[in-house]
């Protein structure tokens, strides 16, 4: 905590305003509707941080991380949140976009289910019934997960059920577990499972994705270098705060965004603390790749997608202060 501390003080240094400059326009594309996953960027923003760093920014929300990083591919001075394995399978057609910055140290990926069903392990999962859409990029990559655990990938049925039928679904135990892509779904499982609930999250199943990301084009970032840097640096010193602090960064979210819950909000962000708890390599800048990592995630997504069409500057550390360390 002493060394974070010491490098957010000085960072204040650096971020100090810089009278007579004007600032320069930034967008960031959220990848969903604001939430707490989202709220280190509104912290940043209404504590003046982005503009101490010359940077006028406006944030900006799509339907899903494919739109949010095609939007970013096609606009300059944009940034766009994006789930790691989203930004990887749209990259084949946006090879030209980089992932400067990991939000998220890991997937949230998991596969939920009630302890009723005897589940205990994913080996456990061989004979029965998983619940997933037929387009969720999981269900593909269960195949190489699967085979990773030891689990014959086709010893499974599939029964398709949305996002927001699952939870629904192992209740009347119309599917013994389910596939979940997304965070925020944690407390809907919790509201319909209670004491129930199991979770097997598959970055402790050796699915090394990372997830949320930053990413950007490779022609805005060659084009402005030093606003990509400060906006990274200015980003990462906000998630060091609110990892330290959350109230004021859930205070932050909730004045731009009112009609949010609180409550709800705040167990988000502890699912997303939680996981930046898990530090695979404490020697790290926040918000740093590991190239082995990413190398092992896009070796999951060939067998399970394809190759890609590239595999160059998929992610970029350069950008991100080394002076920032990972929560301990």
């Amino acid at each position: 905590m002493k060394r974070l501390i010491r490098a957010l003080a000085a960072l204040f240094l650096v971020f100090a305003p810089n009278a007579g400059r004007a600032l320069e326009q930034v967008t960031l594309v959220l990848n969903w509707v604001p939430g707490a996953d989202h709220a280190p960027f509104f912290f940043a923003m209404r504590q003046g941080w982005y503009a101490q760093a010359d940077i006028a920014l406006a944030i900006d929300s799509v339907a899903g991380s494919p739109e949010a990083v095609k939007r970013a591919a096609a606009h300059a001075d944009t940034l766009a949140v994006s789930d790691f394995v989203s930004y990887l399978r749209v990259r084949g057609d946006l090879p030209e976009t980089t992932a400067i910055m990991a939000l998220q140290p890991h997937s949230p990926y998991a596969i939920y289910y009630s302890a009723d069903t005897g589940i205990r392990r994913v080996q456990d999962l061989a004979g029965k019934r998983l619940a997933a859409q037929a387009q969720d990029p999981m269900r593909k990559l269960w195949q190489p997960l699967a085979q990773r655990n030891g689990v014959a990938a086709g010893s499974v049925t599939w029964v398709e059920r949305s996002n927001p039928a699952k939870p629904d679904a192992l209740a009347a135990a119309e599917a013994d577990a389910a596939l979940n892509p997304f965070l925020h779904n944690h407390l809907n499982y919790a509201a319909v499972l209670g004491a129930r609930m199991r979770v097997l999250w598959w970055h402790e199943l050796g699915f090394a994705a990372y997830g949320h990301v930053l990413v950007a084009s490779r022609e805005s970032i060659e084009r402005a270098p030093e606003r990509f840097r400060s906006f990274v640096a200015v980003t990462q010193r906000a998630w060091a705060h609110c990892l330290a602090d959350a109230a004021p960064c859930i205070d932050a979210l909730l004045a731009e965004h009112p009609h949010l819950d609180r409550a709800r909000e705040e167990e988000v962000w502890k699912l997303v603390a939680q996981i930046h708890r898990i530090c695979p390599d404490p020697h790290r800048p926040l918000g740093a790749f590991d190239p082995a990592r990413v190398g092992r995630t896009m070796q999951d997504l060939d067998l399970a997608f394809g190759p890609p069409a590239s595999t160059r500057n998929v992610t970029d550390n350069t950008f991100l202060d080394q002076r920032i360390p990972p929560p301990q």
